[in-house]
C-alpha cells in the first residue's frame, strides 16, 4: 500500500506543478473546479446518497453554486481585491468572500467540536441535509479560496499566488508525512480513538514541527517577506492545526458510512477526497489569513 502511495505521489507531483506554474488563470480555476466535482461525486456517497444519479445530482448542484459564484464575478483577476479592499463596498459582490468566510466557520465549529470531544455524529447520522451541505461548505471554499490566491497580483506578478499557494501544500504535506513517519515510530497516545484510531499526538506533533521547519525553509528559499518569521510561525501552527482537522471531519463523514476511503481513483491513496481532505481546510483558512488579516 505506502509504495501505492509513493508512485502515486510521484506521478502527481509533476501534474500539480505544471498546474500552479504553467496553467494561466482560468485554467487554473477549471481544473481545480473539476477535482472539487469530483470530490463532490465521492462526498454524496459519503452523506448517504446511494444511486449514482442521485450523486451526479449532487455534483450537479455543487457545479451549479460554482456558475453562480463566477457570476457574481467571472474575472477572477479581481477575486483578492474583493477580498482584501472591498468588503464594505456596495457595489461589488460579496458572494466569493461569504463562500470562503462559511468555510471557515464550519472549519472553526469543526475544530471546537473536536477539542471539546463533541462532533454531533448521531446528529450527522440521522441527518442527511446537514451531511449535503457541509459537502458543499468543504468544497466549494476550496475552489474560491484557491482560485483567490493563485488570483493574487496575477496581471503584475503572476507567479506570486502560485508560490503562495505552493507555501501552503508544502506544509500540509510535510505535516502529513511528518505525522505519519512520527506516528509509526513513536506513536502511543491516540489522538481521536473513536475517529481515527492510526492517528496519535507524537505523530501529530512530528508532523507540526515538520510543517514549521518547511515553513521557515520556504520563507527564506522563496524570498516570502510579506511575512516576518513570527507569522510565518503563527501561520504554519495554523495551517498544520487545521489540516489534522480537515482530515479528521472527513474520517467522521466516512465512519458514519462505514467506509475506509472516499473513493478508489487513487491508487493507494483511495479517493479524491482522501488526497485533498486536508487542503479543503488549509488552503481556505490561509486565504482568510492572507487577505483579511495580514492585508
Amino acid at each position: 500500500m505506502f509504495k501505492w502511495r509513493v508512485v502515486t505521489a510521484l506521478l502527481l507531483l509533476p501534474l500539480v506543478a505544471g498546474l500552479l506554474f504553467k496553467a494561466d488563470l482560468t485554467t487554473f480555476a477549471a481544473v481545480l473546479g473539476l477535482v472539487c466535482l469530483l470530490g463532490a461525486w465521492e462526498w454524496a456517497r459519503l452523506a448517504g446518497l446511494k444511486s449514482s444519479w442521485e450523486r451526479a445530482l449532487y455534483v450537479f448542484s455543487a457545479a451549479l453554486l460554482m456558475f453562480a459564484i463566477w457570476q457574481s464575478e467571472s474575472d477572477f483577476s479581481v477575486w483578492p481585491t474583493l477580498f482584501r479592499e472591498d468588503i464594505g463596498n456596495p457595489d461589488t459582490s460579496h458572494m466569493p468572500l461569504l463562500v470562503m468566510g462559511l468555510g471557515v466557520a464550519f472549519w472553526l465549529s469543526s475544530s471546537v467540536a473536536m477539542i471539546a470531544g463533541a462532533m454531533p455524529n448521531r446528529f450527522l447520522r440521522h441527518n442527511k441535509l446537514l451531511r449535503l451541505v457541509s459537502g458543499w461548505l468543504v468544497l466549494l471554499p476550496l475552489w474560491v479560496a484557491g482560485t483567490g490566491l493563485r488570483a493574487e497580483n496575477y496581471d503584475a506578478e503572476p507567479m506570486l499566488g502560485a508560490t503562495w499557494l505552493l507555501f501552503v501544500l508544502v506544509q500540509v504535506w510535510a505535516a502529513d508525512t511528518g505525522a505519519y513517519f512520527c506516528g509509526k515510530t513513536w506513536g502511543k497516545t491516540r489522538l481521536a480513538p473513536s475517529i481515527s484510531p492510526g492517528k496519535t499526538w507524537e505523530g501529530a506533533f512530528g508532523g507540526l514541527l515538520a510543517a514549521i521547519l518547511v515553513a521557515w525553509l520556504m520563507k527564506s528559499l522563496l524570498s516570502l517577506d510579506d511575512l516576518s518569521w513570527l507569522e510565518t510561525l503563527l501561520v504554519s501552527i495554523a495551517i498544520s492545526i487545521v489540516s489534522v482537522v480537515g482530515d479528521l471531519t472527513e474520517s467522521v463523514f466516512k465512519r458514519l458510512e462505514g467506509l475506509k476511503d472516499s473513493g478508489r481513483l487513487l491508487p493507494g491513496h483511495g479517493g479524491v477526497l482522501d488526497r485533498i481532505d486536508s487542503l479543503t481546510a488549509a488552503i481556505p483558512t490561509f486565504a482568510v489569513i492572507y487577505f483579511v488579516v495580514l492585508s
